[in-house]
């Protein structure tokens, strides 16, 4: 994925959800031209590690478009699916809710939202998120709404912020890291001073831009924050 450019991350599982997924994607595609839309094994290349590129896509994902279907947590033996070590779905949707800083559930036809007692402490924040839905009768509309909450997304996306600590982790990861990150009074202000000796860089929330020329004094390259918070208390 392009830094700068707008990501939206399609989580499903392929029991219940593969032909949703694929017809949102193509409906992403055509609405979102300029967008990136992560979809698994239409986007992770043959010979590609699958869990680091899974990680990779949602760590560089604008928006984390959730499916929930009958089958999301339980498989036909009433096995809760969620609650097993390896299950893919739990992992990425408990790094979306970690990491992306918009996740939108989307209930396929008649599904309910679980209650938060029946799912996994990592996965549980979902509950909270307001759901969209997504039913083949109501598909146009249904998707229309959809796609007007991630235009809001997209809207906001030059003025996103990241934690010190997220941005530190993308430096780190090599991918996905802004080029610019303001603070008022700059890199030598009190602020960043402050944010740096207190240890309240990792969790304080900065505007960060991609590409494009330094925006104003307050604003410093990215790298120079890695490189005066290197060591500094946490």
């Amino acid at each position: 994925m392009d830094k700068g450019q707008f990501g939206i991350f399609i989580s499903y599982r392929r029991a219940d959800a593969a032909g949703y997924a694929g017809a949102l994607k193509y409906c992403l595609q055509q609405r979102f031209p300029d967008a990136q839309v992560f979809r698994d094994f239409e986007t992770i290349a043959a010979g590609r590690d699958f869990v680091d590129e899974i990680e990779r896509g949602i760590r560089n994902a604008d928006a984390v478009v959730c499916l929930i279907g009958q089958r999301w947590n339980h498989a036909a033996d009433g096995i809760a699916r969620l609650e097993q070590p390896d299950d893919h779905v739990a992992a990425e949707v408990a790094a979306a809710l970690e990491k992306v800083k918009t996740v939108i559930p989307v209930l396929l036809e008649d599904t309910l939202m679980p209650a938060p007692q029946e799912l996994p402490e990592r996965v549980r924040k979902i509950t909270g998120l307001n759901a969209a839905k997504l039913r083949d009768s109501e598909f146009e509309e249904d998707f229309e709404a959809l796609a007007t909450s991630l235009e809001q997304v997209r809207a906001g996306k030059g003025a996103k912020k990241l934690t010190g600590g997220e941005i530190v982790e993308r430096f780190a990861a090599g991918e996905g890291a802004p080029d610019w990150v303001g603070r008022g009074g700059g890199l030598t202000g009190k602020a960043f001073k402050d944010d740096v000796a207190t240890g309240s860089w990792k969790t304080q929330e900065y505007e960060v831009q991609f590409g494009g020329q330094l925006p104003s004094k307050n604003w410093f390259p990215a790298g120079q924050f890695v490189e005066k918070v290197k060591g500094a208390p946490t």
